[in-house]
This record gives C-alpha cells, structure tokens and sequence, in this order.
C-alpha cells in the first residue's frame, strides 16, 4: 500500500487538497502498478511561522 506524504503551506481550498489527493493517486497508482485503493494520501498544511525558507520564517519574509 503506497503512501504519499504532501505537505503545503495551511490556506489550500478543499478543491486544492482534493485535486492534490487525486493527481498523487493517479501517478503512484499507474507508476507502482497498484490500484487506486489501495493508495494513501496525506495532506499536511503547515502554518507560515512553522516553515522556513533561507534561514527565515515565511510569516517573517
């Protein structure tokens, strides 16, 4: 059973998260040979003060 881990920063609408969801099981499932079902995807939305890029906090860039 494949599982994907996404993660993005949090403000994603539900359509985002559900095309996300749909465009991963689509790729693990035709490049692993598996069926849809039995893929697993997780989003994971991180608040802008918990991600960093270049030493600094997105909420402080």
């Amino acid at each position: 059973m494949p599982l994907a881990n996404v993660s993005t920063l949090q403000g994603i609408t539900p359509k985002q998260k559900r095309d996300v969801i749909a465009s991963v099981t689509h790729a693990l499932s035709s490049s692993l040979a598996v069926p849809p079902a039995s893929v697993r995807v997780l989003v994971t939305e991180i608040p802008a003060d918990g991600w960093g890029v270049a030493g600094v906090p997105l909420s402080d860039r």
